[in-house]
């Protein structure tokens, strides 16, 4: 069986696939940063052939609240989140399309309820960690 995905991955029909992909992808990427754009709201896409993640523009310590949002808007992710999410050969541009509506209706709802403020600045973690635990002990 390795000898026929080995077959396969070096055969004129597989490189039209995996490019077929990659084109696919890098136009996705693409349509949807743009859309992203002209609808105002602060996150994009960034992918390497089937592998994507979520990129956020502006500061929030709710960033990762996001993740919420895209499944409810019908995004099932694994457990780590918007930090690495994968795509399949069999993607199709209806399917890239929809990925695209469910990111901007999360984005959306999630900046309509607040998360995402004017006047965030860049926020630093380890007195929000350690503070309270230094209080505790000492």
């Amino acid at each position: 069986s390795m000898n026929a995905v080995l077959k396969y991955v070096t055969s004129p029909e597989a490189a039209k696939t995996f490019n077929g992909l990659r084109d696919r992808v890098a136009a996705w990427v693409k349509t949807s940063n743009s859309t992203l754009e002209k609808k105002d709201l602060p996150i994009r896409v960034c992918a390497h052939r089937t592998t994507w993640c979520v990129a956020f523009d502006q500061p929030s310590i709710y960033n990762f609240l996001l993740a919420y949002y895209l499944r409810d808007a019908g995004m099932i992710m694994c457990w780590v989140g918007t930090g690495k999410m994968l795509l399949n050969h069999e993607f199709s541009d209806a399917d890239f399309k929809r990925l695209t509506d469910i990111l901007v209706k999360a984005a959306t709802q999630f900046k309509a309820d607040g998360w995402w403020y004017a006047d965030a600045k860049p926020v630093k973690l380890m007195p929000l960690i350690l503070g309270p635990t230094f209080e505790y002990h000492v």
